[in-house]
């Protein structure tokens, strides 16, 4: 026990630092590369201006906005070849639109939403509606259906990787809130010296029941900037066993991470565990999972062609399991601006799992400005390992064209 605790600390300390179907876009790998914030810190809080004038009065209150709409939209076609033990050939369709809305009274008081409609698979649904509430120009508070993320960490927050149910540990162990997708909850932000304070209560249960405080999930942080290095410290807590949602039950999740940048390169680090018996912390029968991941991301944006990568490490531990312990491996690298018209770009995501000795390798190519409003997507993905069918690799190849609209 005290051997895992000095590696955290060690680890913690030496900072001081296609798949969404079959063949995913490789547009993330070119984003321009920004501080990775817990959580997005909304404009109200960032842009506040002194406004004494009664709120009501449109004319005189600069922060009123009316009720508008905007949206996006994306269409994907094509076809895709299949080897698994045989080979098939099979037709690629997907279609998805968001139609944002919001409007804003004050700078106290906005509301938003998004209705999301998916086909192949027909689906209309209200993805997101809340509102934003300022209060004494400082405590900002969010309260409706909304999802929301934390942590530095990028490739393995990353479901489409690890969403897999051949991965015995599963997706996203890195970001407490991925949960949040379809809950209502309320949220609380408190700017304090360098960093914010969260708080979060959230359900995820049927609506014909009146739930009780034990159906709730609750999470908090505390992020600060100290000597150039953003710190979090974040925990969670699962629905009782107790309440209604005994199934939803896990054990309650402590952790801290850090990140900071050097030579334009971001260093992070995050260590969590889940606490099975706090009255037995000082051994190994109270904890479920020690997880500590690690990596370094860099974007040279000022040459060409553009290039990045990411570079990821995850050592899982789980001291009351057989198999109890894995090594997990994540890559992402591109290069962009390729060709005459600067209109290509490739990238290769490579996901392993050492002790297994299974994983999955994507190489993608791109080129955009072919057709208005397309891009041409070709892609070729490799499943290999022993916990993917049987060791025999199963092979993905298509091309497509992506319509792409914001309107």
């Amino acid at each position: 026990m005290k051997k895992i605790i000095s590696t955290l600390i060690l680890l913690i300390l030496c900072l001081n630092i296609f798949a969404q179907e079959e063949f995913d876009d490789f547009d993330s790998l070119f984003e321009d590369a920004g501080d990775i914030s817990v959580e997005e810190v909304a404009p109200a809080l960032t842009s506040v201006e002194t406004n004494t004038e009664n709120p009501s009065n449109q004319k005189n209150n600069s922060f009123f906005k009316p009720l508008t709409f905007s949206g996006y939209l994306e269409g994907e076609v094509g076809l895709a070849f299949l080897y698994n033990q045989k080979p098939d050939i099979t037709g690629y369709f997907d279609f998805l639109n968001d139609l944002y809305f919001s409007a804003r009274a004050s700078k106290n008081l906005a509301i938003k939403g998004t209705v999301r409609t998916e086909l192949p698979d027909f689906g209309i649904s209200l993805r997101e509606l809340y509102f934003d509430y300022l209060i004494f120009d400082r405590i900002y508070i969010t309260a409706g259906k909304k999802t929301i993320s934390w942590g530095y960490v990028r490739l393995f927050s990353n479901s489409d990787s690890y969403g897999d149910s051949t991965d015995l540990y599963g997706p996203l162990l890195t970001d407490i809130m991925t949960d949040t997708s379809g809950a209502i909850l309320t949220q609380v932000q408190l700017p304090i010296f360098t960093g914010t304070i969260n708080a979060v209560a959230f359900y995820k249960g049927s609506m014909k029941t009146t739930p009780s405080w034990k159906d709730f999930s609750l999470a908090g942080s505390i992020e600060m900037t100290l000597l150039n290095t953003s710190v979090n410290l974040f925990g969670r807590k699962y629905p009782s066993k107790e309440g209604n949602l005994s199934a939803q039950y896990k054990a309650p999740i402590l952790g801290l991470e850090m990140k900071r940048t050097i030579l334009s390169t971001d260093f992070y680090v995050q260590g969590q565990t889940s606490i099975k018996d706090f009255n037995k912390m000082n051994s190994f029968l109270g904890y479920e999972q020690f997880v500590v991941t690690g990596g370094f991301y860099r974007w040279w944006d000022n040459i060409i062609p553009k290039i990045g990568f990411n570079i990821e490490y995850q050592f899982i531990y789980m001291p009351n399991e057989i198999d109890s312990t894995a090594h997990r491996i994540a890559f992402a690298g591109g290069l962009g601006s390729l060709g005459k018209k600067k209109n290509m770009k490739i990238g290769l995501e490579w996901n392993h799992n050492v002790l297994a000795e299974s994983g999955n390798v994507v190489l993608g190519f791109i080129v955009s400005g072919i057709l208005p409003h397309a891009e041409w997507k070709t892609g070729l993905e490799t499943t290999y390992g022993s916990l993917y069918t049987d060791r025999i690799p199963k092979i993905k190849f298509g091309s497509t064209i992506k319509v792409q609209m914001n309107y």
